[in-house]
């Protein structure tokens, strides 16, 4: 418990803050220019990772965006993004975010190995309310239900943690924590984690026991992102590799159904390239085909996510 207080402190007290005052003059502004404000909360004043959630009465989105837009341009230096959310009973809701410079599309798929009806691995793709995006998959200890359980449950907390609004490495750091203190259990997966700045255009990457990440360029060439921990929970501290990304950058995740399992990688290698400018989901179809299909070590749950990333 002091861990993740000490965690929770320090994501807390490192960051810079918007000035308050800028948030009241933004909503004044809005409020001078005509707008019937039913709902403005602060979600989060942190300069890089603010949040701000609005609702509006009696207007269309579209005419009121640029207007909006503008006014928080006039007070915050490295601009904003607005992101539509919903319109409820005539009410518009959206969030003041940093400014979306990079489009993220993607894709996802599992496969359970042939004979078998359950996967034991879970993925998660979730847009964060703050512009940026997340993606995980997690391989449970040995193979149907129970893997699934497990898996599934690492999930399902990276999900509601990851809800706090807070730094995801500190939500990462603490989530470990709270495995790493219940191992009695003896119930583990891997977490294989990235999210994608859209205003940086930055990939954060992180994997406990997770199989490599390949994250392809437009020239052709790629990198490999490798696990370097056990999985999630045996370790006390995490490692976290921050990494920039370009236009037209393509992001392959994968359980170890994948890389670490079909016999020839250079072949699957050259075949990604091949089919890189697929559409995300349109490329993990052809993806886990191949895979499925190709000559493996063993026979194994296969999951795989594929995130395009666009410069605006």
């Amino acid at each position: 418990v002091p861990s993740i207080l000490r965690q929770y402190s320090i994501d807390g007290t490192l960051k810079n803050e918007l000035d308050y005052n800028i948030i009241l003059q933004i909503k004044k502004d809005m409020i001078d220019f005509g707008l019937a404000i039913t709902f403005f909360d602060v979600k989060s004043t942190i300069v890089d990772n603010f949040l701000i959630e609005v609702g509006v009465s009696g207007v269309d989105y579209k005419d009121i965006e640029n207007a909006v837009e503008k006014i928080c341009n006039n007070y915050i230096p490295d601009k904003v993004s607005l992101v539509y959310m919903n319109c409820h009973k005539n009410k518009v809701y959206f969030n003041i975010v940093p400014k979306v410079n990079y489009e993220v599309t993607y894709g996802f798929g599992a496969l359970a190995p042939l004979g078998n009806n359950i996967c034991g691995d879970n993925y998660l793709v979730k847009q964060l309310n703050n512009s940026k995006i997340m993606a995980a998959i997690s391989d449970g200890m040995g193979k149907g239900i129970n893997a699934n359980i497990q898996s599934a449950s690492t999930l399902r907390m990276l999900d509601e943690i990851t809800n706090m609004n807070i730094m995801s490495d500190t939500a990462l750091q603490i989530l470990n924590t709270l495995m790493y203190i219940q191992d009695y259990n003896e119930i583990y997966s891997t977490l294989d984690f990235v999210e994608i700045n859209r205003q940086k255009g930055e990939g954060l990457f992180y994997k406990a026991g997770g199989t490599t990440t390949y994250l392809f360029h437009y020239d052709g060439s790629y990198e490999k992102i490798e696990n370097e921990n056990l999985p999630f929970g045996l370790e006390e501290i995490i490692d976290i590799k921050k990494i920039p990304l370009k236009h037209d950058d393509l992001i392959i995740m994968a359980s170890d159904g994948v890389f670490e399992n079909v016999i020839n990688t250079v072949n699957l290698e050259e075949y990604i390239k091949s089919i890189r400018n697929l559409e995300p989901q349109k490329l993990i179809y052809e993806l886990l085909n191949y895979t499925r299909y190709s000559d493996v070590i063993t026979k194994d749950d296969i999951s795989i996510i594929a995130l395009k990333i666009t410069a605006y």
